[in-house]
């Protein structure tokens, strides 16, 4: 069953702030995502969060997301690169 994807204010406020480049390059790799597997692109689960909460490398790039098993949604929390994400 697919996900759908979905962004928290402070994940949409944080994609607004990248370049236009990379803000493709990570819907691109969001589109992925919809079909969550852990196969799926550079995922890790975060170690130090409550939940089910991952992260997509997308080159520098890392994007921040946490997966709603019951509703079948992925929310994005925040992205960013890799220095000032975490």
């Amino acid at each position: 069953m697919k996900y759908e994807v979905k962004f928290s204010d402070e994940g949409c406020k944080k994609l607004k702030k990248l370049s236009r480049s990379d803000t493709e390059r990570v819907l691109l790799k969001l589109n992925v995502l919809e079909d969550f597997s852990m196969k799926v692109g550079n995922i890790k689960k975060m170690r130090s969060t409550i939940g089910d909460v991952y992260r997509l490398r997308v080159g520098k790039l890392r994007v921040i997301f946490e997966v709603d098993e019951r509703n079948k949604k992925i929310w994005v929390l925040s992205a960013g690169y890799r220095g000032g994400i975490y």
